[in-house]
């Protein structure tokens, strides 16, 4: 399944989850679910990402499957539908407050 039968192209995800890897060392485990997260946004790269304000197609979502010991990984890329390109920015783990 495709986003109205586009075929999206990736640009940068390999970059954006090296940099994670290597600036905060997480597990193995991690990684894997990670990566394979970020690998099948390609049928819907807008699923569980929110439009940030502000930012013309930048998109913020937490990486399902990843929350765990007050923390989650996000990730944040642009889409240009006019390419029907996601371009990554970068993953992140962030502390979850529980108020």
């Amino acid at each position: 399944m495709t986003v109205d039968g586009r075929k999206w192209t990736f640009r940068y995800v390999i970059e954006a989850l090296d940099s994670w890897a290597e600036r905060e060392d997480p597990s193995q485990d991690l990684r894997v679910a990670v990566t394979e997260w970020a690998f099948n946004q390609h049928t819907n790269p807008y699923r569980g990402m929110d439009r940030q304000p502000g930012f013309a197609n930048l998109y913020l979502g937490e990486v399902r499957g990843t929350r765990a010991d007050g923390a989650a990984v996000t990730c944040t890329y642009w889409i240009d539908e006019t390419t029907s390109t996601v371009r990554f920015d970068t993953f992140t783990t962030l502390r979850i407050r529980s108020d």
